[in-house]
């Protein structure tokens, strides 16, 4: 396995563990994928798939920078009553003391994420005690989880969720 798809797989498993929680799996309904940052050509065929599968998608958006891939952002894909709802510059999200994160759209977007097992949840509103801190208690936990998952290794500088989405 390449040293990119070891960093998308690794951020993927990674990602599925903070929003599900530990041990527990996803089930059919929600996809979870990791690759580059979608143009409009990217963004509408997952769109379609989702609509044609009738299944969530979130997916890890990354770029390439000079000191290797990192992750750029979340996209999101929400099919419901044949239309597919957008939302991209996402981030994860983690309360103090929480142990599963949620997904916050960008600023000015209503309400946000949390994924169960088969489906994404829209939550009308913000997190309670929505601040700063809990962008980077998300970022540190991503870091922590990837540097635990299986086929991590070799010395990877991950350097992987930017301050501002």
């Amino acid at each position: 396995m390449t040293t990119d798809n070891t960093i998308l797989c690794t951020h993927v498993a990674a990602a599925v563990q903070m929003l599900l929680g530990k041990n527990v799996r996803m089930e059919p309904g929600v996809a979870v994928t990791g690759g580059d940052s979608l143009a409009a050509e990217g963004k509408t065929g997952l769109i379609r798939a989702a609509v044609a599968f009738d299944t969530d998608v979130i997916h890890l958006a990354f770029e390439t920078m000079r000191d290797g891939l990192v992750l750029a952002g979340i996209e999101v894909f929400v099919p419901r009553d044949g239309a597919c709802y957008s939302y991209s510059a996402c981030r994860l999200w983690l309360a103090e003391g929480s142990a599963r994160a949620v997904i916050l759209p960008r600023d000015g977007v209503r309400g946000h994420f949390a994924l169960h097992p088969g489906e994404l949840i829209h939550v009308d509103g913000k997190p309670k005690g929505l601040v700063a801190e809990g962008f980077r208690r998300a970022d540190q936990r991503l870091r922590a989880l990837v540097r635990t998952q299986p086929g991590f290794g070799n010395g990877l500088d991950i350097d992987d969720v930017p301050q501002a989405a």
